[in-house]
């Protein structure tokens, strides 16, 4: 492992910490001195202080960004590799429906009615609910919306 990777495994574990100290340099940075009369940066008379501050400041904020954009790039890549699970378990149950429920199933994504499969493949309504019951029960599914929701891999 990098000591690059080591370094932003240990600031995401310490995030919040990161952010407790960027908001409290910040607020440093910033602080204001009230005298009876008068008001001002506490930095002012430091300017250089006041200036390094600033940079530490800057630098933190850089570096949460940058351990904000790791851990978005990691749960992307999670995702996708759940959404790819999905798909391979997706194709594996279409796989196991026989060659009419899978007619079924595309006749129903596409819209049609009950009546209007029965009419274009030829069979009857009873027949037609079985195939629909047995093709949701392969897949998973409840409900022609859910049917029309799948992708059909």
């Amino acid at each position: 492992m990098k000591i690059a990777d080591k370094i932003f495994d240990a600031l995401t574990r310490r995030q919040n910490w990161l952010v407790g100290a960027i908001l409290f340099l910040f607020c440093s940075l910033v602080a204001i001195r009230f005298d009876r009369t008068d008001v001002r940066l506490i930095w002012s008379d430091r300017p250089v202080l006041a200036m390094l501050l600033a940079l530490v400041t800057a630098i933190l904020a850089l570096l949460w960004v940058q351990v904000e954009r790791r851990r978005l790039k990691h749960r992307i890549r999670a995702m996708h590799e759940m959404l790819q699970d999905k798909r391979t378990e997706s194709a594996a149950k279409w796989a196991e429906l026989s060659p009419r429920q899978s007619e079924v199933m595309a006749l129903i994504r596409e819209g049609k009615s009950n009546k209007e499969i029965c009419n274009l493949l030829h069979i009857g309504e009873s027949t037609l609910k079985s195939h629909i019951n047995q093709s949701y029960r392969i897949l998973g599914i409840g409900s022609r919306k859910e049917a029309r929701s799948l992708s059909n891999a």
